[in-house]
């Protein structure tokens, strides 16, 4: 929410990123609503902060409420991202009840369809505040990319907020901390620009969140109303090692088509599944995408690549959000 502020102040702070301090704005607005809840971030558009967080189409890990910004002046959706590239955070608070001070702290991992908490997740800045009643932007929060971030901009972004009166639950698992703890958002989002005719590769780590075994599945689903297969293509390259665990465990899968020993094609628009990818504790597979267009300028699409367990039960996720140009 950025209209009708209630106030603004600029503020120094002692956030150290790349060892420089930052300088950013906090905007606060609103009334968040009238119950004594604590504050919250929203895991999807419409949050209200209960938990476990059910949102639509079980997508918990696009939070709207962080937002990759090219300059310090807030912005309205993420920009592609390189790295060492410097780039600007917005990160939206609601308090629904008294003023409270605590910390929000922002954490970044290689993107991954799933993984443990810690496990993969860097912190890269702590930002102390207190928080009026309603809605507080953060915005202007410097981050620089790392040199794992690809040329392809695959990363995953965490915020936590933390105070005497939203304490967290430091679950090992991260899908368990986000949907159970209304405090805690992840923001796994990738911008591609995409262009006629040309492929653009992008890596994505699949990993085990248990501390055991699991026998679990990939899945690609369209989250906006068109679905990006038909305009496009994407083909999903296993890599040697999970190619062979799911060669021989029969290569199971559905809306698919072999391409390559360890390639498949998306071929159903609407929903396509590989199972049988088993993953042990400790595991760290990277796998390569590859978007293509070849009709569809000026179309925007969103793409899910979706976790199962073994139950089929949705671990975590990225979203690909796709802009096609000439």
């Amino acid at each position: 929410m950025r209209s009708n502020f209630r106030r603004r102040r600029k503020w120094l702070s002692a956030v150290l990123v790349a060892a420089m301090p930052a300088v950013f704005l906090s905007i606060q607005s609103g009334t968040a609503n009238a119950d004594p809840a604590t504050v919250f971030m929203q895991d999807y558009p419409g949050d209200t902060g209960s938990t476990p967080s059910s949102p639509p189409g079980n997508v918990w890990w696009a939070s709207p409420d962080i937002v990759v910004c090219p300059t310090p002046a807030p912005c309205a959706t993420d920009v592609p991202v390189v790295p060492g590239g410097t780039y600007y955070l917005d990160i939206t608070l609601r308090n629904p009840g008294n003023p409270v001070s605590g910390q929000l702290s922002l954490w970044v991992a290689d993107s991954s369809g799933a993984s443990a908490w810690p496990g993969p997740w860097a912190n890269f800045a702590t930002i102390p505040d207190k928080l009026s009643n309603g809605v507080t932007t953060l915005t202007g929060i410097p981050w620089t990319a790392p040199p794992s971030v690809s040329s392809n901009g695959h990363f995953c972004l965490a915020a936590f907020w933390n105070s005497p009166t939203d304490l967290l639950t430091n679950n090992p698992n991260m899908e368990f901390e986000v949907r159970n703890n209304r405090n805690v958002v992840q923001h796994n989002v990738v911008m591609l620009n995409l262009s006629i005719g040309v492929h653009f590769p992008v890596l994505v780590h699949l990993r085990d969140p248990y501390p055991q075994p699991d026998k679990g599945g990939l899945m690609f689903v369209p989250s906006g109303q068109a679905p990006f297969i038909g305009p496009g293509t994407i083909v999903l390259d296993l890599g040697s090692e999970l190619g062979q665990r799911w060669i021989a465990a029969g290569a199971p899968g559905t809306g698919i088509q072999r391409v390559g020993s360890t390639q498949v094609r998306i071929v159903d628009p609407r929903q396509a599944r590989i199972g049988g990818l088993t993953l042990n504790p400790g595991d760290d597979f990277q796998l390569s995408l590859d978007f293509a267009a070849s009709s569809g300028v000026g179309n925007q699409y969103t793409e899910e690549l979706e976790q199962t367990d073994a139950q089929g039960n949705v671990d975590g996720g990225v979203e690909y959000r796709l802009a096609v140009q000439g």
